[in-house]
């Protein structure tokens, strides 16, 4: 794997024909395989990026914009994501980073990973979700959410204006009861 520590030199020659070599500045080459989108509808995935494991299709080190994944049951591990659309599936995303994540009629369980820069973290409809630390970080909203389940086994807040769009639910009792 060429990811790692790099030093970064450049040769040549001058436009006046001298030798020239520049001082070089270190960088880093992350192990990522970039794709502006991917979309995977669970029917033979043929991607040199997806691998298929007991049934479920293993996607891992991929920096992908915009990806859709439905009707199948997806692992996405190690990865960068922009904005995530997940229709009709099984979603499972661990130690990653996405932007956002839109689910319908779908589960979803995000563990150990990060939602930042967006007006809504996970907008959720008719969708079971469990988070397990999560981070949401630099977003308006983190869950927005319809006829959904939401499971929080450990959520993080940080520069976030608020949890959801809607209230806790409160269990009141009548002050007297008769029979």
């Amino acid at each position: 794997s060429l990811a790692g520590p790099w030093k970064l030199a450049i040769s040549g020659t001058s436009f006046s024909g001298y030798n020239a070599l520049s001082v070089g500045s270190y960088l880093e080459v992350l192990p990522y395989v970039y794709m502006s989108s991917l979309s995977l509808y669970g029917n033979g995935v043929y991607s040199p990026i997806v691998s298929e494991f007991n049934g479920k299709y293993v996607l891992q080190g991929a920096y992908i914009t915009n990806l859709t994944l439905a009707n199948g049951n997806y692992i996405v591990k190690n990865s960068i994501l922009g904005h995530v659309k997940i229709f009709n599936a099984s979603v499972t995303i661990e130690d990653s980073i996405a932007k956002s994540i839109s689910v319908k009629d779908s589960s979803l369980t995000i563990i150990n990973a990060k939602i930042e820069d967006s007006e809504i973290g996970i907008n959720a409809i008719e969708s079971n979700i469990t988070l397990s630390s999560v981070t949401f970080e630099n977003t308006k909203t983190a869950i927005d959410y319809v006829d959904s389940n939401i499971i929080n086994e450990g959520i993080s807040l940080v520069n976030t204006t608020r949890l959801s769009e809607y209230p806790t639910p409160v269990v009141s009792y009548p002050s007297e009861v008769t029979s």
